[in-house]
């Protein structure tokens, strides 16, 4: 019985803000800051090895009209402040790394907890997948510093809701939508996580709605004033036109001519690519080979198209024209659809990307049958972007199994929360917390899969929720072993 309560000593001093480091409570409340000046220091002297201009970010500083406007906007504001680009990667690094050590410290003071908060921190800046986004002009550094933003008002809001935290939940929320698309999904996570309290949607729903609509609107008008067009971004058709190339099949129809001729045209060019893919009985290893062909054959048949069907070029909104036709094959083929959905929504969750030794063998042996083929040769695929990643097949293992067990605690809180609602049940502040993580990442990983292949670079973005869901899954557990209470309602 004694080791039993030295045991719940142990683990109530591990997961408590209160009796942690009690006798050095401002060493407990530096903690993170040392942490992040230690970061700053370390990858400012020793920066990862990558580019700073990427295949995307001449988009990114002409302002293309397939872009949202939030991070060119980001990168015409430092450009006149510093008369150059040069200066991005230690803003963004500065950036991100003030937003997550403030999310940490608010993290401690809502879960009460010191280690787990500090956890999550060291984690966060040790991986290079996630810190090698601050050396890159491309969106998601500024995603993920606004995200931690978005956690930290989150936090806030639910400890004290207020219509002061409700507008800068919306003005976040906004700003993520003209950062990256994706931040369409982050506002219906959001506005779902009102829905939790009637109180909240009766006080505070149109505070955050409000700023969200002017940011839309603000992102409308510039690309009005610079396209012409009125509406965030001009890129969901050719995503969804790429999407589709492998459920295409030549019997597919269409009433209006020139979408008929492009379905046909595409059907026909894509037919030896699906045959050479097809024999692959593994969903891991078809997927692996499928990813990188939705862009190489969006871009390579919207290409051709300009000059097979010159009359395409007359048409003032070719991305919603793109749109139509791909949604018009995905009505002939929705089972089809919904297979590819489901293989990229499961290489988000699995890290489908990483190899262990025997998969990289199998995979390079079917690169090499693969590259040999002409239909191949002919659009420049050759597999390059495939790396050799160094790690262990144990490591790799190790890390699935985490990301399956995070799956599972995200299902916990999304069910836990639907049926503590409908019993009309309080949910804890913990369980809130895990609650926004859960729907944000599903959210995210969802329409990633809807529009792109599932690609790591996709997943990392939500990798720092994945964390903070299953710590904070973890300090439940912990109180539930302590008091036996239901640490999921008050």
């Amino acid at each position: 019985m004694t080791n039993l309560n030295n045991i719940k000593n142990y683990i109530s001093e591990f997961i408590s803000f209160d009796q942690t480091c009690s006798e050095h409570v401002l060493l407990k409340h530096i903690t993170p800051y040392i942490i992040t000046c230690a970061c700053l220091l370390f990858y400012i002297t020793m920066p990862p090895q990558v580019s700073l201009l990427t295949f995307d970010s001449e988009s990114y500083i002409n302002f293309d009209a397939s872009r949202t406007v939030g991070y060119p906007l980001f990168l015409a504001l430092i450009k006149k402040l510093t008369g150059g680009y040069e200066s991005i990667p230690l803003i963004q690094l500065t950036l991100f790394t003030i937003s997550t050590t403030h999310f940490t410290t608010t993290l401690m003071r809502s879960i009460k907890s010191f280690f787990l908060p500090l956890i999550f921190l060291l984690v966060t800046f040790s991986l290079d997948g996630i810190m090698q986004f601050h050396f890159e002009i491309m969106t998601e550094s500024l995603f993920l510093s606004a995200l931690m933003f978005l956690g930290t008002l989150w936090l806030s809001f639910i400890s004290t809701p207020s219509r002061t935290q409700a507008i800068w939940l919306g003005v976040i929320v906004g700003t993520l939508i003209l950062i990256r698309p994706s931040g369409y999904v982050i506002f219906i996570a959001t506005s779902l996580l009102f829905c939790t309290k009637w109180s909240w949607i009766k006080q505070y729903s149109l505070s955050f709605i409000i700023p969200v609509i002017c940011a839309l609107s603000l992102g409308s008008f510039v690309n009005y004033h610079l396209h012409g067009f009125f509406k965030t971004q001009s890129f969901l058709g050719h995503n969804l036109f790429g999407k589709v190339a492998f459920i295409l099949k030549e019997n597919m129809t269409d009433t209006n001519p020139m979408k008929q001729k492009m379905i046909t045209h595409m059907a026909k060019g894509m037919e030896p690519f699906q045959q050479s893919l097809a024999p692959i009985q593994s969903n891991k290893l078809y997927y692996k080979l499928a990813a990188p062909i939705y862009d190489i054959l969006r871009y390579h048949f919207l290409g051709q198209f300009q000059s097979t069907i010159p009359e395409i070029n007359a048409i003032p909104n070719r991305d919603d024209f793109y749109k139509d036709i791909a949604i018009s094959v995905i009505k002939q083929n929705p089972i089809g659809y919904g297979k590819d959905v489901l293989f990229n929504y499961a290489a988000l969750w699995l890290l489908w990307d990483l190899n262990t030794d025997t998969e990289r063998e199998e995979l390079n042996t079917q690169i090499q049958k693969i590259k040999a083929l002409e239909i191949f040769k002919a659009v420049k695929l050759d597999y390059a972007y495939i790396k050799a990643y160094g790690k262990s097949s144990a490591f790799i293992y190790l890390v699935r199994a985490y990301l399956i067990a995070c799956f599972f605690v995200s299902l916990y809180f999304m069910f836990g929360a639907l049926i503590a609602i409908l019993k009309r049940k309080e949910l804890t502040n913990e369980s809130l917390i895990g609650l926004f993580c859960a729907l944000a990442i599903h959210a995210s990983f969802g329409l990633t899969a809807l529009l792109q292949a599932g690609y790591p670079r996709y997943a990392m973005i939500m990798w720092a929720y994945i964390f903070v869901m299953s710590l904070v899954f973890f300090k439940m557990m912990c109180t539930f072993i302590l008091t036996k209470r239901n640490p999921f309602l008050s």
